[in-house]
Order: C-alpha cells, then structure tokens, then sequence
C-alpha cells in the first residue's frame, strides 16, 4: 500500500471533516516514518526534519518562533500562504459547509509537478480546528465534488495534508504530513516529483521561520497578528 500501516486511503467526502481529522492525525503517528535520505536544511531559527514512508508521502517538521499554535494554523491556511506556492498554476474557491467540526472549504486547485508531463488537478476540502489547548490543525483532504467534473489531459487526485501545530513555549512546532497522490507514474518520477515537492515545502517554512524571527519582515507578523485576532 503506498500509505503506512494499515490505511489504505482518507475520506472522500467533503463533510467526513472529523473522520478526515483522525484518519491524519492516526497517518501523522504512524510508526512506519523514517529519516529521509535527502539533505537537511539547518541554522536559526530552527531545523527543518524531512521523513518520508513511501514515494508519495513525506513529512516535514519546523519550528516556528514568535508565533502561537493557533496563529500560525490560520496562517498556513490562509490565501496569502496557498500562493506562495509556485507549482499551483490555478486555485479558485467553490464553497463553504457547515460541519460538526466547524466550516468547512471547498476550493479547485491545478498543479504543475516536473518531471510528470500532465497537470495534476484536485477538489480539496480544507477544516481547521483545536485538538486540545495549545495543539492546532489544517486538515486538507482530496474529495469528490460533482460541480468540478475532470477535464482532458489533466490527471484527477486526491491527496492528504495534515498540518499538525503545537504550541512549545514563544514558539510552534509544525508539522506537515503528506500524500501526494501523483496518480499513474513510474517509481522514479514519484521518487523526483516527492523530493522537488517536499524541498519546495521546506523552503517556504524556512522562510515563514525567519520571517516571523525577523522584525525586518513585516508580511507574516501582520498574517499572524490578523490571524490571532481573527480567533
């Protein structure tokens, strides 16, 4: 199976958000995680940790300075750090659900992922919510939504992100957790698409890092400053 242990795939519905929730964190602790053999990237504030269990899941874990656990769960969700992101060549809302777990968002999303040849498209549900005090997380899911049929030449997925946050003192350690459903491809293009994706992952947490260390760079703090009153 290309996800660890026992799970064979998350919830593909929109309003399973809390069976979506605990299918991640369950992904999240899976004892199958192991160091992965790509460089690291070290220095202040923090270190960024790559794991990986199969070609197309990874983890990446940082700590954030300056920033608490739930400031920086509605940064990461929020649209400004979505387009930071340079493989995401088209994203645009589709709708909003009431759930037990609280609102949750429907949004398109296209992504170009060298060296695949085709597009790569999903419809991603996307909840944020307390686990306990202090503990925070974004859970996106790849879900099916008949008002977002396929297109030609475009290869439909359902990926899995967790993003799990926990408050450590003036800090937060986050820790992203992902399948990235690449579709039908060889081992080797998942093995090239998983790197170039989780360093293109680490990069932008490196630099939210020493953004929020760097009173130089005001982007982020007003982010987390609107994020914080926001909750």
């Amino acid at each position: 199976p290309l996800l660890p242990g026992k799970w064979q795939g998350f919830p593909r519905d929109a309003e399973d958000a809390a069976a979506a929730v605990v299918s991640g964190l369950s992904f999240e602790a899976d004892p199958g995680w192991h160091p992965a053999k790509w460089r690291e990237w070290t220095g202040r504030p923090g270190t960024i940790e790559w794991h990986q269990s199969s070609p197309e899941s990874f983890q990446v874990c940082v700590s954030l300075p300056n920033i608490c656990a739930a400031a920086a769960a509605l940064l990461v969700s929020s649209k400004e750090f979505k387009d930071h992101d340079p493989s995401i060549v088209e994203r645009k809302e589709l709708d909003t659900l009431k759930t037990d777990l609280g609102d949750v968002g429907l949004w398109y999303q296209k992504m170009s992922m060298p060296p695949l040849k085709w597009h790569r498209d999903c419809v991603l549900a996307s909840v944020t919510t307390d686990v306990w005090v202090g503990r925070c997380v974004v859970c996106e899911w790849g879900v099916e939504w008949p008002g977002q049929p396929e297109v030609p030449d475009v290869v439909r997925t359902y990926p899995f992100t967790i993003w799990d946050f926990r408050q450590e003192g003036r800090s937060t350690l986050c820790t992203a957790t992902i399948h990235m459903d690449l579709g039908h491809c060889g081992a080797a293009a998942q093995s090239l698409t998983q790197q170039a994706a989780a360093s293109g992952l680490s990069h932008g947490l490196k630099q939210l890092a020493a953004s929020l260390a760097d009173s130089k760079r005001p982007l982020q703090r007003q982010l987390a400053a609107g994020a914080v009153h926001e909750t």
